[in-house]
């Protein structure tokens, strides 16, 4: 048997072609020599599929070199070398960059690049690609390029980017804070958490987990106060937690519970407190408890009614001491008794009866006082016991009317009274002097004796006018002549020397309307002065 040189498949040793393959002409050969032959021709053989793999790895290699080239010519460009020198803050090579680009393009083309890595810059962040610090930083840096149409939209960007990072602090620390059972502060941190943020929906939920174990905790704060009875306190809890959760229905209802049992509670401590006080005979400070209840917590049946008793016998008491007062006539003593008391008890009719007759009794001596002393002239002193019983009875018409009185029958300085009228006459007050026999005066008037005038209206009001007259000292020694008229009818005349001593004018002026005083002298040559002073009208 042999091998067939062309398939190795074994055919007879006469065989004149291979019964497998049908090649002709078949050589015996050594089975080794045969395989060595084969595995030499397949060899030489490139198959399809070497031939797909080699063009494959061509392929591969030009497509790498393409992309290196394109890579490395997209690092390199001025676009990524500026945002790189952005991004680490080197703002030297930023300008030079910047200037290079502006000698080959316009500067709108390098504006509209800015514009759009200011967005990128937004939208990093927004997707978290970049940090807070990092998007600042580069913002800052294109803000210090200095081109103004880009300045509104990078402080934009610098906004929202600056509240979103406040948004995504707060929704951290508000997750720290809960986890820690804190859930007021919690709240108020998920709060502050923005739309923007997406963490928003996440806060949303939390809310509402934290304001359902906050109610729960409250309510419990509140409960375990009013178990010891410190309702006050258990108020004040559930009122600051509906600043949180304002009209809560449950804080609300529990609120409005612990409200009535306090105010329950105040009630009886009211009441106990007033029949102590009253138990010892201290009418007044039960009376005042009472009334500091109702004028905090509004009228109570109980309450007045107990206020009306401890009134009434507050009233018996102050009455007594009052009657002890007037038996030893202290009547001041015992009208201040009883207005204190009317202070207390207001309205109480048999306190204000006994103030008013007390008051009557009290302001008809005060009169009869004062009138001792106007009979006396003493007009000061009928004053001074008026003003010390207004004192005590400031609306007494009995009082008024004597103060009135008085007023109307003292004597005033005719000047504050009456302003004068006419011609060569001079007014001295208390500020200014004028001297007659060599003594100081004022409160009067100086008249030129060349026929002039002073006038006074007094329409009738009055009864008497006084004042002291003479010659005015350092002037001509001329005789001067003093005219009085009462409504243009000549009453007196008086005459005065240089050396004529001050005489005192007394002039009834009931009913008299208009007073007139004339000067003159006896050589008609205007040289004369004479003086008025101390005017006084009654």
């Amino acid at each position: 048997m042999k091998h067939c040189t062309q398939c190795s498949a074994l055919i007879d040793d006469d065989a004149k072609f291979c019964y497998q393959c049908g090649r002709k002409n078949i050589e015996q050969m050594e089975p080794q020599a045969i395989g060595v032959r084969i595995s030499r021709e397949k060899k030489k053989t490139p198959t399809k599929a070497k031939i797909i793999s080699v063009i494959s790895v061509v392929l591969m290699l030009s497509g790498l070199i393409i992309a290196s080239f394109v890579g490395l010519k997209w690092y390199f460009s001025a676009e990524q070398r500026l945002i790189r020198a952005l991004e680490e803050g080197n703002m030297e090579i930023a300008l030079k960059i910047i200037e290079e680009e502006a000698s080959v393009q316009n500067s709108s083309t390098l504006e509209e690049k800015l514009r759009k890595r200011i967005k990128l810059i937004q939208t990093d962040f927004e997707t978290e690609s970049i940090e807070y610090q990092e998007a600042i930083l580069e913002l800052n840096n294109i803000w210090k390029i200095g081109i103004e149409e880009l300045w509104n939209e990078i402080y934009l960007v610098q906004v929202y980017v600056q509240e979103l990072n406040d948004s995504r602090i707060a929704f951290g620390r508000a997750e720290i804070l809960f986890d820690d059972h804190e859930y007021l502060k919690a709240i108020t941190m998920y709060k502050q958490v923005n739309s923007e943020d997406s963490h928003y929906e996440a806060a949303k939920v939390r809310i509402s987990e934290a304001e359902k174990l906050y109610r729960e905790e409250v309510l419990a704060d509140a409960a375990a106060y009013a178990q010891t009875g410190t309702y006050l306190d258990a108020i004040a809890v559930l009122d600051a937690a509906l600043m949180t959760l304002p009209g809560d229905t449950q804080i609300t209802q529990q609120m409005h519970m612990y409200e009535k049992a306090y105010a329950d509670q105040i009630l009886a401590d009211t009441l106990e407190n007033a029949s102590l006080h009253a138990e010892t005979g201290d009418y007044l400070t039960a009376v005042t408890i009472l009334r500091a209840y109702i004028d905090v917590y509004g009228t109570n049946t109980s309450v007045s009614s107990r206020l009306n008793d401890y009134s009434e016998d507050y009233a018996n008491d102050v009455l007594m001491t009052a009657e002890r007062m007037v038996h030893n006539n202290d009547y001041p003593g015992a009208i201040a008794a009883i207005q204190s008391a009317c202070i207390n008890v207001p309205n109480n009719v048999r306190l204000i009866d006994r103030l008013n007759e007390y008051s009557i009794h009290y302001a008809s001596e005060i009169v009869n006082q004062s009138e001792e002393k106007l009979a006396e002239e003493d007009y000061d002193g009928a004053m001074e016991v008026v003003y010390e019983g207004l004192m005590l009875l400031p609306e007494s018409q009995i009082l008024r009317d004597q103060s009135k009185k008085i007023d109307d029958i003292r004597p005033k300085n005719l000047l504050d009274v009456c302003e004068p009228f006419g011609e060569g006459y001079i007014v001295y007050n208390k500020e200014r002097t004028f001297r007659m026999a060599g003594e100081a005066c004022t409160n009067g008037v100086t008249i030129n004796s060349g026929d002039n005038t002073v006038m006074f209206s007094l329409n009738g009001q009055y009864t008497e006018v006084t004042f002291y007259a003479g010659h005015l000292d350092h002037v001509n020694t001329n005789m001067g002549r003093l005219l009085i008229y009462l409504d243009g009818e000549l009453y007196a005349s008086y005459d005065f020397n240089f050396d004529s001593p001050i005489a005192y004018v007394e002039i009834p002026v009931v009913g008299v309307k208009q007073l007139k005083i004339y000067a003159t002298d006896n050589m008609g040559l205007n040289s004369t002065e004479l003086g008025c002073a101390d005017m006084i009208i009654k």
